[in-house]
């Protein structure tokens, strides 16, 4: 430790319920310990910045995620961003981007924008409902 501080380039911080690896921190004279490294949501490997201190805990990142799922109906396809989010004690993840819709019977093509859809942190899935029909999508494989 000197007046710039504390440095590392291979730190793992363990947070509840995914931990950041590869992280490159460092910690101020005046405590704040910050940096940037990888959250793993199971195949995804999500940047992240990060900064902790007595009075605060805050982490953000982002990935970009497609995925694909199948009904006797239609086929809905998902192109857009995770959002992984974390303040204090607690972490979320939202998926936000376009579903096109596919029909099987009459290849009718149709697109819905989504927002701030809640993911579960810890199995990748999402459920959206897309033109009244309730979509479940696997946006990451744990």
């Amino acid at each position: 430790l000197d007046d710039a501080g504390l440095k590392s380039n291979s730190a793992v911080i363990k947070l509840v319920p995914k931990s950041v690896i590869e992280a490159v921190t460092t910690v101020s004279v005046s405590g704040v310990f910050s940096g940037t490294g990888i959250v793993p949501l199971g195949d995804l490997r999500t940047l992240v910045k990060f900064a902790i201190s007595k009075e605060s805990f805050t982490l953000s990142g982002s990935s970009t995620v497609q995925a694909r799922t199948d009904t006797p109906l239609a086929t809905y396809t998902f192109s857009g961003e995770l959002k992984l989010e974390a303040s204090n004690a607690k972490m979320w993840l939202t998926a936000a981007g376009s579903i096109q819709r596919t029909g099987k019977l009459t290849n009718q093509v149709s697109n819905t924008q989504i927002s701030d859809v809640p993911v579960n942190i810890s199995d990748g899935t999402a459920t959206v409902n897309v033109e009244g029909v309730p979509v479940t999508f696997v946006l990451f494989k744990p």
